[in-house]
């Protein structure tokens, strides 16, 4: 293989791409400063010293990282990852999304349909709690 003095019995070695590529260092954290610098890793802090991993995919289950930032364009919700932003609840204005909220809380949806409420209806299902009195 030109220009590398290489046969084809190299092909499934790594001897031709080792002249081609380098390869980035591998990101690393710690519990003083848990960021891997990628929207794709998080820091695992469970066993051992603290490691970058690569998030989890929306529907996998996350139960033992709640509270961390361990899925990918989602959040930890109920022991699996759901679509939603990663600001928790206590950063999130304490507010309803709908103006039905209201209704369908007096209605039992909170218990009901608990993924959808706790996305949208904050307030009225009491999630949060707002230290200003508006209504809605």
């Amino acid at each position: 293989m030109r220009p590398f003095n290489l046969v084809n019995k190299h092909g499934l070695s790594n001897a031709y791409t080792d002249y081609l590529y380098t390869y980035a260092p591998r990101p690393n954290c710690s519990a003083n400063e848990p960021t891997c610098q990628s929207q794709f890793l998080f820091c695992d802090l469970r066993n051992g010293p603290a490691h970058c991993v690569s998030k989890i995919k929306l529907g996998k289950r996350c139960e033992k990282f709640i509270g961390e930032d361990a899925c990918y364009m989602g959040i930890c919700l109920d022991g699996y990852c759901k679509l939603g932003n990663a600001t928790s609840a206590m950063q999130t204005a304490c507010l309803n999304d709908d103006p039905c909220c209201n209704l369908w809380a007096k209605n039992g949806e909170c218990p009901n349909n608990v993924e959808y409420m706790r996305m949208h209806c904050r307030r009225s299902c009491n999630y949060c709690q707002s230290t200003d009195n508006r209504q809605n």
